[in-house]
């Protein structure tokens, strides 16, 4: 039988936008309970009280933020949060010539991140390397797409992350809440790694800090 909060959670969860202001307790509880009335009580074939559907959007905002709770303090690792600086991503077409002469570069350690899907490959290399090999990249590669000045920052995650539903989520929802772009997602068994412009660096280390804080 379908009951006021379980309505509410359904709206809620059908807006993201709205989920968001609501775990963060940036949203009026009884306007948004105004708002939400007329819809819940089309739901339900009777009148509602006001009172109620605040007391629903309370408990619901209290549940999403002991779930962000929980998994932030499952996954992530108190240690520092690392900066690498100057960072340029170069984006290939995939062939046997590039992956050929990206041996090259590999053995030698020049690259800082690799990665690989089924049409492209894309690397992350220091700006120093960068310009010593410039010649040579442009000589035998075939550029697809290159970004420059970037930073990447890197997390230390648990061993727990990949078992845990919506980590990724929290991460790239905070960033995104607060205006920042990701160039690449990095991640591997206990570290993820987020390649953004260098503007935005600052910007997005207090975002991730004040998410540790925030939930820690």
């Amino acid at each position: 039988m379908a009951t006021i909060s379980h309505i509410v959670k359904k709206i809620v969860r059908e807006n993201p936008l709205l989920e968001e202001f609501l775990s963060r307790k940036l949203i009026s509880y009884a306007s948004l309970a105004e708002y939400l009335k007329e819809k819940i009580e089309l739901e339900l074939n009777k009148k509602v009280k006001h009172t109620a559907i605040i007391m629903a959007l309370r408990r619901l905002a209290e549940e999403l933020e002991s779930k962000n709770k929980r998994i932030v303090k499952k996954v992530f690792l108190e240690d520092n949060i690392i900066i690498k600086e100057n960072l340029i991503e170069i984006i290939l077409e995939k062939n046997n010539e590039n992956l050929k002469n990206l041996k090259k570069l590999y053995e030698n350690n020049l690259i800082e991140n690799i990665i690989q899907s089924n049409n492209e490959v894309v690397l992350i290399i220091n700006k120093k390397n960068y310009e010593k090999l410039n010649s040579l990249i442009k000589k035998s590669f075939k550029i697809k797409k290159l970004h420059e000045n970037l930073n990447s920052i890197t997390l230390r995650i648990s061993e727990e992350a990949t078992n845990t539903i919506g980590f990724f989520y929290i991460i790239t929802k905070e960033l995104a809440f607060n205006n920042i772009n990701i160039y690449e997602i990095l991640s591997t068994y206990t570290e993820l790694t987020i390649l953004i412009d260098e503007k935005q660096t600052i910007k997005a280390y207090e975002s991730i800090k004040n998410l540790k804080q925030t939930y820690f």
